[in-house]
């Protein structure tokens, strides 16, 4: 059963989150979930414009979509080294829509530490 939230307490932690992107303590992955879709673009737009700056952005930051991807390409996108820059960024929107996503335990389990995964799951359990 899931935990039910009440919109002060996602709104705290809402708060911890944007500050820690503020500080840029960046966790190695996010799992964006839940029925408030803007919580969820907030972070996961506050995470794109601050990770890396704008010309490392076109070689080491990649979207891809739940429906047109799957949890393989997802995972060997993780595992690439980024290529002039601290970091591999690589967001996952519509991730509700991923078929298998429970695969990408291969990669949850034992991240890179210079890769950074956004997974957006919205309005699903």
């Amino acid at each position: 059963m899931a935990k039910t939230l009440k919109f002060s307490d996602a709104l705290a932690e809402y708060n911890a989150v944007m500050r820690d992107i503020a500080a840029r303590k960046f966790a190695p992955i996010y799992l964006l979930s839940g029925d408030e879709g803007y919580f969820i673009d907030a972070i996961c737009d506050a995470l794109a414009s601050s990770i890396l700056n704008e010309a490392e952005r076109s070689f080491n930051q990649v979207t891809v979509y739940g429906p047109d991807s799957d949890t393989g390409k997802i995972v060997m996108l993780c595992r690439q080294m980024p290529m002039m820059g601290s970091y591999q960024v690589v967001i996952v929107r519509e991730a509700q829509q991923l078929n298998k996503i429970e695969n990408l335990i291969h990669y949850t389990s034992n991240p890179q530490n210079s890769t950074i995964l956004i997974i957006c799951y919205k309005n699903k359990e």
